[in-house]
């Protein structure tokens, strides 16, 4: 089932019909909400969060005029009846949906820091900009062209655009096969992922790719070389992605 949020806003206007912008109140902001559609996760020790912080909890007057704001995705908006607040109904990834907060996890992450050290908020505000009714793919173009603060490293943008989905399909099948839990880092600060640079997403593609005999096949007419190096496509095409399949089972052992 959807599961709604409200926001306290001072004011809003409809930028256009699947958009709105608003002004919204810090101190109740909510910092639960999915970060579903944001091409990497917050990290508390990243320079963009330190500098959000700051501002936050030094300068709060100046917040909303220094910061960017929020981008969010919603599936529905409904402001009250006061124009107090706004109603978002969000549809979580297992819904189908690719709703909540597309570029501004940091800034959340140090709004729930702020609250924890019980500094005042409560004159505190910040742009949001909610995005309705969003196809997955409109969520992510969106993502993609709104993490500018920081530079966005290249397997996270390729993540965001689903290139990785073959790998991740095959490691459900595998993980069901043989009871085990395959642990990959596909985008920046994905929580719960090994820091072992053997299990990034990057190297396993460098591995699968070294393994394809159709391409450096000894056997063949041609004697390419294995290569002892390589740089990734910046897009994985349907034929890779059938080859690569082939030889995911002994690369994919590495991060059990």
């Amino acid at each position: 089932m959807p599961k709604t949020w409200n926001i306290k806003i001072d004011n809003y206007f409809q930028a256009n019909p699947n958009c709105i912008i608003a002004t919204a109140h810090v101190d109740s902001f909510p910092i639960d909400l999915p970060l579903e559609p944001n091409i990497r996760e917050p990290n508390r020790k990243s320079a963009t969060y330190r500098q959000i912080f700051d501002s936050l909890t030094t300068e709060p007057a100046k917040f909303f005029s220094r910061h960017s704001g929020i981008v969010l995705s919603a599936n529905k908006v409904k402001p009250n009846r006061n124009k107090t607040e706004l109603e978002l109904e969000i549809l979580e990834a297992n819904e189908g949906g690719s709703d909540g907060i597309m570029n501004g996890g940091h800034t959340v992450l140090a709004f729930e820091q702020a609250k924890n050290y019980k500094y005042d908020l409560t004159e505190v505000r910040v742009k949001i900009t909610i995005h309705i009714g969003l196809t997955e793919e409109s969520a992510k173009d969106i993502a993609l062209a709104s993490n500018t603060t920081t530079p966005v490293d290249f397997r996270s943008k390729v993540n965001a655009r689903g290139d990785y989905k073959f790998i991740k399909q095959y490691l459900v099948q595998l993980e069901r096969a043989e009871d085990r839990k395959f642990r990959i880092a596909y985008y920046q600060n994905q929580s719960g992922a090994p820091r072992n640079a053997q299990c990034n997403v990057t190297h396993l593609l460098k591995l699968l790719y070294c393994l394809d005999r159709n391409k450096y096949n000894p056997d063949g007419n041609k004697r390419t070389k294995h290569p002892v190096g390589m740089s990734l496509p910046s897009h994985i095409t349907d034929a890779e992605r059938e080859r690569l399949l082939l030889y995911c089972l002994c690369s994919l052992k590495l991060c059990g």
